[in-house]
């Protein structure tokens, strides 16, 4: 089955966030599963364990399977606004094809904005560079340090195209859709992605709405496990629209204890606003 939801994030220039949340509704994930579904007489209610999802192999984990709504850019004025629409693969815990409520929590405890897991504050993304190459030795310094950045692999840097270049990678592509950095980074950031040995561009996608960009990828240090402490990369791709060079979808493959499952965000909306958060309506 694959669940969908929409999130979203709210961050105010002074730190404050809150996040809002509301599951979509439950269906079957495939054709194969659409016909079981019907067959069983369509039912609208899943208690316990996925009846369509076998168990994945090798991992405890269940797959899973997203989509994605990002509002976060655009410098302007009021506060951040970061939807995320999404669906996943659950093999536990009840399911309903019905929309649930949506619900608003402010958030405490950590910032607004991070990179490669370091907080970052507004005012610190404003201050980085609009030079490419600057902007490359910033996100590198940040990232030092940092599971498979720089300085985490002996014998590896930032353009040896192995797992430091995935997290430059992975920390410069933030700064096109989920930070609120001006059109002068996130162009300098474009640059910057294009001048990594890993970033390899693949041409006109299409993302799951149906909107044409251009796509590129990437690979990203996958998260170690106790079952795969030396987990295989993911593969990140983006398409982006090429009007407003605005990112369209983010899409992860593989990953720990999956079998190419996919993950993927669709970028709905990003940008400031002056509205006050509320929880998410339905789409």
């Amino acid at each position: 089955m694959v669940e969908s939801w929409l999130t979203e994030q709210w961050a105010a220039r002074d730190g404050r966030i809150w996040a809002g949340s509301r599951v979509l509704g439950a269906r079957p994930g495939t054709e194969a599963d659409t016909e079981t579904w019907r067959r069983d007489g369509s039912p609208t209610e899943w208690a316990g364990v996925d009846p369509y999802q076998p168990p994945p192999q090798g991992s405890p984990q269940s797959p899973s399977q997203a989509s994605s709504r990002n509002p976060s850019q655009s410098p302007s004025q009021g506060s951040s606004r970061n939807p995320s629409r999404g669906s996943s693969q659950g093999r536990e815990g009840a399911l309903s094809a019905s929309p649930g409520k949506g619900v608003l929590k402010a958030v405490t405890g950590r910032a607004a904005f991070s990179m490669a897991g370091r907080d970052m504050t507004f005012e610190q993304i404003q201050e980085l560079s609009a030079d490419p190459a600057a902007l490359k030795k910033q996100i590198s310094a940040m990232v030092r340090g940092v599971p498979g950045g720089s300085g985490g692999s002996p014998g590896l840097d930032d353009d040896s195209g192995g797992l430091d270049a995935g997290v430059v990678a992975d920390a410069l592509s933030g700064l096109l859709w989920s930070k609120p950095s001006s059109p002068e980074v996130r162009a300098a950031a474009y640059r910057a992605l294009a001048e990594l040995p890993n970033v390899r561009y693949l041409g006109t996608a299409t993302d799951e709405r149906g909107r044409k960009g251009a796509a590129f990828s990437f690979t990203v240090p996958a998260s170690s496990t106790a079952l795969l402490p030396v987990p295989p990369p993911i593969r990140r791709t983006l398409i982006i629209d090429v009007v407003s060079s605005r990112v369209l979808s983010s899409t992860d493959t593989g990953g720990p204890g999956t079998e190419e499952e996919d993950e993927v965000e669709v970028v709905l909306e990003a940008g400031w606003t002056d509205d006050e958060p509320a929880p998410p309506a339905l789409p």
